[in-house]
C-alpha cells in the first residue's frame, strides 16, 4: 500500500513503489517484473481463502527491473 502524507501520488512514486515491491518478491533476480497497481477500494478479500489472498480489479500493470531498488537500498543503509 502506497500512502503519501501530502498531495497526490505521482507517477514517480508509483514506479518506485513497483520497483520496491518487485525487489521484495520472489522475482528479485528476474530482469523485468510485472507489478499490478490499483486503489485499495478495488481490493477484496477472497471469502474462505488463505490469509493474504485477495482479488482486485481496475489494475494497471507496470513493468519494472527489481535491480533498480538495490542502489536505493544501499544508499539508504548509510543513513
Amino acid at each position: 500500500i502506497l500512502k503519501k502524507p501530502e498531495g497526490e501520488i505521482t507517477e514517480t512514486d508509483l514506479w518506485r513503489g513497483a520497483v520496491l515491491a518487485a525487489w521484495f518478491s520472489f522475482a528479485r533476480n528476474s530482469g523485468k517484473v510485472a507489478v499490478d497497481a490499483t486503489e485499495t477500494v478495488f481490493v477484496k478479500r477472497i471469502p474462505g481463502g488463505m490469509p493474504g489472498r485477495v482479488s482486485y480489479t481496475h489494475q494497471r500493470t507496470i513493468m519494472v527491473d527489481p535491480a533498480n531498488a538495490h542502489e536505493w537500498l544501499a544508499s539508504t543503509a548509510d543513513l
